[in-house]
């Protein structure tokens, strides 16, 4: 496959971001103890670092003499160092995990070469925990999942890549080919679609606040007919009319965009599940939220508004 036209990157794992990966205790030092912690465990080729763009921030990465006979090592990624060796160089520092084939025996201590940048797995928003890598040349399972970064289009490397992994052996079979674009959107259908329902109501409910406000004003400006038919009468400016009504319109809006604020702030923790890199406080979308109001609201005061600069004195004061 590495071989290949367009292939700019190969690696072999047994699962990639987006989806479950497996996991097993890891014992620091080899002492087996009950509180052990629960680490992500990923069986890799050599190139897999390079292929998915993930950066090695210490030490080393796997190479190809990573194999049966040479030392066990493995690289970890940076939550993992945090976490385990927290105020330690996690170089050269050995550990034996729970479960994985050689790595699991008695003597099967495996020493730390590299730290890798975190990489997001599962689902999309969870938090990164510990992930050891250990290259698949040394132990993997028979199923896995071949990841290639292409050079050019990626739908035309796949007739090529399906004749490789024939080729390779017998009895080796290619399914469920994607591009990591169509797993991450696969991964966030859910949010998506809860984002896009979310926005949908509430461009409803914006809307329906502009008719509710658009609705209020007018009421409130036919009840005041006559007393602007006084005022410009009396010889009031247009522009002082207009600004009279316009801040009766502001006034209402600003308690409900106070009180509305209340309450989403209280409520806001109910959407984390939802969100992806803001927090559910976070203040510019309150912000933006509010100025958003407050400009609907404008806008529908201003046609009422406008109504009333145009009130004929003579036709309001005979009105009543």
């Amino acid at each position: 496959v590495q071989a290949g036209a367009g292939v700019a990157a190969a690696t072999f794992s047994f699962c990639t971001p987006w989806m479950w990966c497996a996991s097993t205790p890891v014992y620091v030092d080899g002492t087996e103890r009950g509180d052990a912690p629960v680490v992500g465990r990923h069986y890799v080729g050599p190139d897999h670092f390079r292929t998915l763009g993930i950066p090695i921030l210490r030490g080393r990465a796997l190479t190809a003499q990573d194999r049966p006979g040479a030392a066990r090592v493995a690289v970890i990624n940076e939550t993992a160092a945090r976490e385990l060796w927290p105020g330690q160089d996690p170089i050269g520092q050995r550990v034996r995990f729970g479960s994985g084939g050689g790595f699991a025996s008695p003597d099967s201590l495996t020493e730390i070469v590299g730290v890798a940048g975190d990489v997001v797995y599962g689902r999309p928003g969870d938090p990164v925990g510990p992930d050891f890598y250990t290259s698949y040349l040394q132990f993997t399972w028979a199923r896995g999942i071949l990841t290639v970064r292409a050079a050019g289009d990626h739908l035309a490397l796949v007739p090529a890549l399906r004749r490789a992994v024939q080729e390779a052996g017998v009895g080796l079979e290619v399914h469920d080919v994607r591009s990591m674009a169509d797993r991450s959107r696969e991964a966030l259908a859910g949010e998506r679609f809860a984002a896009s329902a979310v926005t949908a109501f509430a461009a409803l409910g914006l809307l329906l606040a502009a008719l509710g406000v658009y609705g209020v004003m007018r009421y409130s400006t036919e009840q005041r007919t006559r007393e602007i038919g006084i005022r410009v009468a009396v010889g009031a400016e247009p522009a002082r009319v207009l600004g009279m009504v316009l801040r009766q319109g502001v006034s209402i809006v600003a308690v409900g965009i106070v009180a509305g604020g209340l309450g989403a702030f209280w409520l806001s923790q109910l959407m984390a599940g939802m969100l992806y890199g803001v927090s559910p406080r976070d203040p510019l979308a309150f912000l933006g939220a509010a100025a958003l109001l407050a400009a609907v609201a404008l806008l529908a005061s201003y046609v009422p508004a406008l109504r009333a600069t145009r009130v004929d004195p003579v036709r309001a004061l005979r009105s009543e």
